[in-house]
């Protein structure tokens, strides 16, 4: 972060000042994503000017589609984007020193940064979709004592062409935006299970539909952390999954995968009625719990867990139901764990999953209850 702000500090005051590229040190702590006003970098007491423009006659001019080509001297250099029509832009460096990238609006707003394109590019790359308008670039090299490097520029329009077909046992690999969506169409050539999930570094998100648009399934934090997991029945035919992502950033990259086994990958661990069950994990982060709950007759219960951990449970009618019964989250501020209280329950089998986060910090010791209320 304090490469970002540093970057962003130094573009922001060259456009202010002309040529200067001094810092200040007082504002190391600020978040450049929090930043509205590029005074603010300078001076973040000093407000009295509202809603400043940054005077872009010192940048140098860039355009879309032309290759810029510069020399770094070891001072960081400032460029003036004009985007003509919305849609999603790649910006980039192309030369042999190690520079980063910091996009920001007019009024000194974070737009987007990027140091390494790649563990094997030092080179910067945005991908990033822009609205029309004039946008700021600063760009200074990583190491400082680098004092002399050519390199290019280059913006450009570009599309991600997604693959929409999916085959059974297959993976594919995509990238998306935050705030889009990727739909891609599947088969299934039987009855049976299947299992549909990302692989990623972001939080996924995947709903999956029938042909008639009917949602079937869905899933947020399946079995894999943030990715999600859909382990479902679905009945022969065509499918289409959504995928789509939570959170700040440019773009990411995902795999999905596609396995039709016919019968379900999930183990769901069969609990009664008044009954407890105890466990403990040798590992830490995200987990899921499955357990088959059989009810022999009409029952109110309170189902729980007791541990130094998060957990939230949910409760469905079938394994290929989306939307719970019941669910509950932490009981209060100081216990993480979860409590569906005062349940009614019909005679019947039901499903329920248990979503956790194990701590590093606390015992991995856990217990889940499923008591009658008197």
């Amino acid at each position: 972060m304090k490469k970002v702000l540093l970057v962003f500090m130094l573009f922001t005051m060259i456009l202010l000042t002309g040529c200067s590229s001094e810092t200040n040190d007082n504002d190391s702590s600020k978040d450049p994503a929090d930043v509205k006003d590029p005074t603010d970098l300078i001076d973040p007491v000093d407000d009295d000017d509202d809603n400043p423009i940054v005077d872009t006659g010192g940048a140098t001019n860039l355009i879309v589609g032309v290759k810029l080509d510069e020399v770094y001297n070891g001072d960081g250099l400032a460029y003036s984007l004009t985007i003509d029509a919305a849609g999603f832009y790649s910006i980039k460096s192309i030369g042999d020193i190690d520079l980063q990238g910091a996009l920001s609006d007019l009024s000194g707003g974070y737009v987007s940064y990027n140091d390494n394109k790649s563990d094997t590019d030092d080179n910067f790359e945005m991908i990033i979709y822009l609205e029309s308008g004039t946008y700021l670039l600063g760009v200074s090299a990583v190491d400082d004592s680098v004092t002399f490097g050519l390199f290019s520029i280059i913006v450009e329009s570009t599309s991600i062409a997604h693959v929409s077909m999916i085959s059974v046992n297959g993976m594919i690999a995509d990238s998306i935006f935050p705030g889009s969506t990727n739909t891609v169409e599947f088969d299934v050539s039987s009855d049976g299970d299947v299992q549909l999930y990302t692989v990623s570094t972001v939080d996924t998100y995947g709903v999956i539909y029938d042909s008639n648009g009917t949602v079937v399934a869905e899933n947020d934090n399946g079995t894999n952390g943030d990715d999600f997991y859909i382990d479902t029945f679905l009945e022969s035919g065509t499918y289409t999954i959504e995928i789509s992502v939570n959170g700040d950033f440019d773009y990411a990259d995902y795999e999905l995968f596609y396995d039709h086994s016919g019968a379900s990958l999930i183990t769901y661990e069969p609990i009664s009625v008044d009954s407890v069950v105890t466990g403990s994990f040798d590992t830490f982060g995200d987990v899921v719990l499955y357990f088959e709950l059989t009810v022999t007759e009409t029952v109110t219960v309170n189902i729980y867990t007791i541990s130094d951990n998060d957990f939230d449970g949910s409760l469905f009618a079938s394994k290929t139901a989306f939307a719970p019964i019941d669910y509950s989250v932490d009981i209060s501020e100081d216990n993480w764990n979860f409590m569906i209280d005062n349940l009614t329950l019909e005679a019947g089998t039901y499903y329920l999953q248990v979503d956790g986060w194990i701590s590093e910090w606390y015992s991995t010791y856990y217990e889940l209850h499923v008591e009658t209320v008197e």
